[in-house]
């Protein structure tokens, strides 16, 4: 091959060489296969499902959080709190969810919401009574929430710490369609959210209004 190559005029090597590297490009391309991006709002793990939740609402997305709530979805509100409504659901959540990220209620939509959870979440069994380890999951986390909205030259922030513990649920166990997942023993739903937030945040122009997450919520339901 190297004599062969020697006998060749100089003028032809440039393009010999080009041929040679086009040619090991097109071998790289066919055996490197680009990456599947993950769909926000499907989980495949309790974790991924408590992550999708903290991803869907910094980024004020209403459809990711329908797909992660199950059926018969509830809320659950601090015992101190004095906003707390009895069985609030899917319903419930839906509409304060599109008020607050979209519009549409009696306060003006977030301009920037953030949302931070604890580094690492630890799955647990779920300690209510009919629940197996296999299916359902619980974890509890810290949270930092920062919600920022305004209107003309009306500007509203609330801020919100403390705890939120999760109750999961996989597909095969969950209340949901045949098209979110149900029968899916591969995906995980968030089936209830205990609010356990802290009274150490601030809001305004609102004063004196209880500073949890359930009061957030309860704000923008109407």
């Amino acid at each position: 091959m190297l004599l062969a190559t020697m006998r060749m005029p100089r003028r032809l090597l440039p393009a010999i060489a080009a041929l040679l590297l086009l040619g090991a490009c097109g071998r790289a391309s066919e055996t490197v296969q680009p990456q599947p991006v993950p769909t926000p709002g499907v989980a495949h793990s309790p974790e991924e499902a408590v992550r999708w939740l903290e991803w869907a609402w910094s980024h004020r997305d209403t459809m990711a959080l329908r797909e992660l709530l199950t059926d018969d979805f509830e809320f659950v509100f601090g015992l101190a709190d004095t906003s707390r409504i009895v069985g609030w659901g899917p319903k419930h959540e839906s509409t304060s969810n599109r008020h607050l990220f979209v519009g549409g209620g009696s306060l003006p939509p977030a301009s920037s919401v953030a949302l931070v959870f604890g580094r690492t979440l630890i799955p647990l069994s779920d300690p209510r009574p009919g629940r197996q380890a296999k299916w359902h999951k619980t974890i509890l986390t810290n949270v930092d929430l920062s919600v920022q909205s305004s209107e003309g030259d009306s500007q509203m922030s609330f801020d919100v710490v403390g705890n939120a513990r999760f109750f999961l649920v996989r597909g095969d166990s969950a209340h949901v369609t045949l098209s979110r997942g149900q029968s899916d023993s591969t995906r995980w739903f968030v089936e209830r959210h205990e609010d356990e937030t802290l009274p150490s945040g601030s809001l305004r122009p609102l004063p004196g209004q209880a500073k949890s997450w359930g009061r957030l919520k309860r704000l923008y339901l109407d």
